[in-house]
Order: C-alpha cells, then structure tokens, then sequence
C-alpha cells in the first residue's frame, strides 16, 4: 500500500500539535512505524548521553517536543529532531566522556532532508534547520553588548522567540521537567535592551549604502562593496556610536585604501 508523503506529513503534525506528542511518537516506534517514516529517530533509541541528561537522545527528543509551545508546529518540529544529528557525531574523550562535536550543524542538515522527504514547506524547512544548527549557543554573563548584538545577528532577531522557546524545551527534556535557567532570562534581558537602544544589527540598518559608497570611493558595483559594508556593520556592532555618515565613509575609506585597493590602482 503506497501512503504519499503529505499524508504522512499531515498525520504526524497532527500528533506533534497534540498534548503529549511523545505518546504517538512511542506508538509509532513500538509498532515498526517510525523506523519506515522517521528512521533518523529510531536510530537515536539507546545513543546515552553525558551525566546531565537523564534519557538517551530518543527519549530526551520526544521530551523536549513534549516541552515545546503546542501552538508552534516550527518550535515542535525542531525540538523532536534537534539531537538528530548526535549519533553520527558521537565521540569518546580520553577520560572517556561521550561528546557530540557539531552534531547541530549534522542535525541542520539532516533535518533538511527528513523534512524535504515528508513535503513540508521550504519555510518550515528553513526556520526548522536554522533553529537546530544554533541550538547550541552558550551564553556567558561576560559577554559585552558587542557579543549580544552579534548574536542576535546570526540569529536573526525574528528567530530569537523561537530559539528560546527551543532552548527552554531542550533543558526541559533533560530531566523531564521545566527547570528554571537564570543564564536564559539574563540573555533575554540583555537582548531586550540591545533592541530598545535601537542599535545596527544589519546591513539595512547602516547610515551608509551600497551607492554612497561607490559615489564616495569613485569605484563601480563589485564584491568588494559588500566586503566593506560588512566591516562596517562589524565595526558597528563592536562601537554603535560609529553609525554616523561621516564616520562610516571615513571608515570605508581607509578600509579600501589599506585592505583592498592595496596598491591605488583605479
């Protein structure tokens, strides 16, 4: 009997939308019904994990979808396959701990292809595998708001709910329970502050453009005028009070003079 992706898509969102998705998900295992839908999953029953975890990263993937918001089908999908790149990475160390080095930038990618396979939309797909390749950023107090603002850069700051909401899952599934995470509320904090300050957080944000700065430097459309605004914004990132014209212009000036056009040729 031949069952299309879609429906297969359709019946699984209607059990990741559900209470308690870790139920059907459990029932599809214990029937042989995941290993023929999500095989990726399966392989992740038995895969232990370090002394914080109490589940193997099958039972700690459904508990973290458990945890994820109901109403947030991204956030679900995420928190389900967002180890699902920890059995092909593990590794022992010398003092025989088990790791999972990049297993989110594995993961990234292999969510990609399960939810290509299953014909949910290239939006779900994007917002999916870009959740779970930053799943794993590390937060430090010490951070200065430089470190914030970059942050929230590669992010995206439409993205930053949903990675937390990932986040709070993520620790949830851990131990099977909410638990309360200091560090998390203080980024959150921080990020709030960052964006009420108003701050440069993208190319569009800059007080200069693409045209003004080829009018400035006498030069034509190339590369390099992206490779300048991008030294730009990091400079901006670092010091928000260079966002001015002039200062910028002055910047780019000598950014082309001494990193690009080394030797004044026109």
């Amino acid at each position: 009997v031949h069952i299309s992706a879609e429906r297969i898509r359709d019946e699984l969102v209607k059990i990741l939308l559900s209470h308690r998705p870790s139920a059907g998900i459990e029932i599809m295992r214990e029937s042989n019904i995941l290993t023929a839908i999500l095989p990726e999953l399966s392989e992740c029953a038995g895969v232990k994990q370090p002394e914080l975890h109490a589940f193997d990263v099958y039972y700690h993937s459904l508990y973290s979808c458990d945890h994820a918001p109901a109403d947030k089908l991204v956030i679900r999908l995420a928190a389900l396959l967002h180890d699902i790149g920890k059995p092909s990475c593990v590794t022992q160390t010398d003092s025989s701990e088990t790791r999972f080095y990049g297993h989110e930038k594995k993961g990234a990618e292999m969510s990609q292809k399960i939810l290509e396979r299953l014909r949910f939309s290239n939006r779900e797909i994007d917002d999916v595998s870009h959740l779970i390749q930053e799943h794993m950023f590390q937060y430090e107090p010490a951070w200065n708001d430089a470190a914030v603002r970059r942050f929230i850069r590669r992010v995206g700051q439409e993205n930053i709910p949903d990675l937390i909401k990932l986040r709070m899952a993520d620790q949830a599934g851990m131990q099977g329970r909410i638990i309360d995470s200091p560090l998390l509320a203080q980024l959150q904090g921080r990020i709030e502050s960052v964006l009420v300050s108003e701050n440069a957080l993208s190319l569009k944000d800059l007080e200069v453009d693409g045209l003004m700065l080829m009018k400035e430097l006498g030069v034509k459309p190339s590369p390099a005028i992206g490779t300048i605004l991008d030294f730009l914004l990091e400079s901006v990132l670092e010091d928000p009070a260079l966002n001015s014209q002039g200062k910028l212009l002055e910047i780019a000036k000598n950014f082309y003079k001494t990193r690009i056009n080394i030797n004044g040729v026109p």
